[in-house]
């Protein structure tokens, strides 16, 4: 979802260009939701349906065991869980044989393209949000993907010039960088720490992005 342009170089007006850029899609997309929330309230018969999938996906939720057992260990309150799913989780960590000061590779080619010398046009933009599979999840900023898509004309213009002007200064906002790291059971003892495996999830305008 990309084309060249010439390589722009960062600048204090560019990174204020940024910030407003994304206080205007979040004005946007608060607006949008909104106007969406006031539709759905709206509808009758039949398709009130939509009311209750739009709430399930905006309140669904993984439940766990009251007190969950880490071999030794013990949790029954939600800070002591998470501390020893994080201390679980990274003990399974395997680590890639290649490290961040390792030389690189001999048939190693530099990219042609740099990510300050990527433009995003509202077309393609939009054809992404459009297609937004609705029953994906949703990251930490809360942003599901059933808004980004039902909302998509309304907010294709200002997701394009946040994302344009994030990569011409080669940066992201925070939100779009942190996962929210979710324990998915697998099977036998729901009680077990061991028997559940972590799942990172991005927000879904940082999916649309990397499309």
């Amino acid at each position: 979802m990309a084309k060249s342009k010439t390589n722009t170089r960062t600048t204090p007006h560019l990174q204020a260009k940024l910030s407003a850029s994304e206080s205007a899609f979040s004005a946007a997309f608060q607006n949008a939701k909104a106007n969406y929330e006031e539709e759905l309230v709206k509808l009758h018969g039949s398709e009130r349906g939509k009311i209750y999938r739009y709430i399930r996906s905006i309140t669904k939720s993984t439940e766990l065991p009251q007190t969950l057992s880490f071999g030794s260990k013990s949790a029954s309150d939600d800070h002591t869980k998470a501390l020893l799913f994080n201390e679980y989780f990274y003990s399974i960590f395997t680590r890639s044989s290649c490290s961040a000061g390792s030389p690189c590779p001999n048939n190693w080619q530099w990219p042609s393209v740099y990510i300050d010398s990527i433009v995003c046009s509202e077309d393609e933009v939009y054809n992404v949000l459009s297609s937004l599979d609705e029953s994906k999840a949703t990251g930490l900023d809360g942003i599901c993907p059933i808004l980004l898509r039902r909302c998509a004309v309304a907010l294709t213009s200002p997701i394009t010039t946040l994302f344009n002007l994030s990569l011409s200064t080669c940066s992201l906002p925070l939100e779009w960088r942190t996962h929210l790291i979710k324990p998915i059971f697998k099977s036998a003892d729901r009680s077990s720490g061991f028997n559940y495996r972590p799942v990172a999830l991005l927000p879904v305008i940082s999916k649309v992005l990397e499309k």
